[in-house]
């Protein structure tokens, strides 16, 4: 279960938004679930929202010291493969939010903040509160973000719903809905960003130094812009990518600095690994796949690239930590570094990915090793996708003009279709 929280100022417009049609009418059946008042469905509003508004908001009339946003947004949602939950069970999970929040606990119903739990979807609810007790006592809204998490994990634990990572920011980033919305107006499959993304991971793979990396970007036929300082004799200290055909009302290309496709794309990170600094098997490893997957299947994309792509965030360190390299990791990197020393001339046979798998493996248990939930995760899900290529196809069959339908963000070739 995810949890994702939005401050507001207002509880009216956020509640006829929630009531109402959506933005591309996928809201279903909007109701409510609970409440801090226990008679919830007196409360249900019934296309008249100004009653309930009015009773959210009461206690911000009559509060001193209250926040400039005094609405505290949250939607929680389950995975696609998950059971659907019923009205009850999305109660409960929304009244313990609440509680573990501080903002409502059990036995808070008259002096705690008011709130009501909205859903409109089989897979998720809103829950809406208004930061002021009744009771006049001041809210917190401290460590807000890490007891909803708590409150997540113990949702999956009673429900018996999908274990989803702890946020450690590593995690994908993921195209803002202008982005989507962009795509799809201008007939597109895949947000610029998505394209570059992909682009950008193959030359870094590939690229020996700086060099190397901007002629391989330009090579790809992107757009490329170094960035310069002033004090120390033009030496680049960032860059930026742009798609040719993507560009503004205005004609200007969008550019997309290598920071904001990924954590670890951006130039300091780049530089670490081209001097040569300690890296790490899953770092060596997931270059492998990034070129083993080009090499096979060309900039279209088929499921050695999407496997590639789901074992990105193996590589990457929660709150980007520093590895430490324990005795195992030391051995099994030099298997690493002994493949990716011929990474320009990798053969696409099945035996070459089999020995890739067997490095995926090893990462998945080094990062089970270490405790690294998200890590082992993505490392578990790459193998499961390396060996059902191989068991499917070991010399490949893919073809063209495939796109994997699970992630059409990471399967698309750069530039306009």
């Amino acid at each position: 279960m995810i949890g994702k929280v939005v401050r507001g100022a207002h509880a009216g417009g956020l509640l006829r938004y929630l009531y109402g049609p959506g933005r591309a009418n996928e809201h279903t059946d909007p109701h409510l679930v609970a409440a801090w008042d226990g008679r919830t469905r007196r409360l249900e509003p019934h296309g008249q929202f100004g009653p309930l508004t009015g009773l959210l908001e009461q206690p911000l009339r009559t509060g001193s010291r209250l926040p400039e946003q005094p609405v505290w947004h949250c939607s929680l949602r389950t995975a696609p493969s998950d059971r659907r939950l019923t009205d009850d069970e999305w109660a409960a999970v929304a009244r313990d939010v609440v509680h573990r929040t501080g903002f409502a606990r059990r036995d808070e119903e008259d002096s705690g903040c008011r709130w009501v739990a909205v859903r409109h979807a089989d897979d998720h609810i809103h829950v809406v509160v208004t930061l002021a007790r009744q009771d006049g006592r001041r809210v917190s809204t401290s460590n807000d973000y890490y007891r909803l998490g708590e409150a997540c994990r113990r949702a999956e634990r009673e429900y018996g719903l999908l274990v989803t990572p702890p946020r450690d920011r590593t995690a994908d980033k993921r195209p803002t809905r202008a982005e989507t919305e962009k795509t799809a107006r201008q007939g597109e499959s895949v947000p610029a960003r998505m394209q570059l993304l992909r682009e950008v991971r193959v030359a870094a793979a590939a690229a020996a130094d700086p060099e190397d990396f901007l002629q391989r970007l330009s090579g790809a036929g992107l757009l490329v812009r170094p960035r310069r300082s002033q004090n120390t004799q033009g030496q680049i200290t960032g860059y930026s990518v742009a798609l040719p055909g993507h560009r503004t009302a205005a004609g200007h290309p969008v550019w997309y600095g290598g920071s904001k496709l990924a954590t670890d794309l951006s130039w300091t990170k780049l530089s670490s690994v081209w001097a040569a600094e300690p890296a790490s098997l899953a770092s060596d490893t997931a270059d492998l796949l990034q070129l083993a997957a080009r090499r096979q299947e060309g900039r279209r994309g088929g499921p050695l690239t999407e496997a590639a792509a789901t074992f990105e965030r193996a590589r990457r360190e929660p709150f980007n930590r520093p590895p430490g390299l324990m005795d195992h990791q030391r051995l099994l990197r030099s298997a690493a570094k002994a493949l990716r020393a011929n990474n320009h001339g990798m053969p696409p046979e099945a035996r070459s990915l089999e020995r890739l798998v067997d490095l995926v493996v090893a990462v998945a248990r080094l990062r089970a090793a270490q405790g690294r939930t998200a890590q082992g995760h993505a490392a578990r899900a790459a193998t499961a996708a390396l060996r059902a290529h191989l068991g499917a196809s070991p010399s490949s069959a893919y073809q063209p003009g495939w796109v994997p339908s699970s992630r059409l963000s990471e399967s698309a070739p750069v530039g306009r279709r």
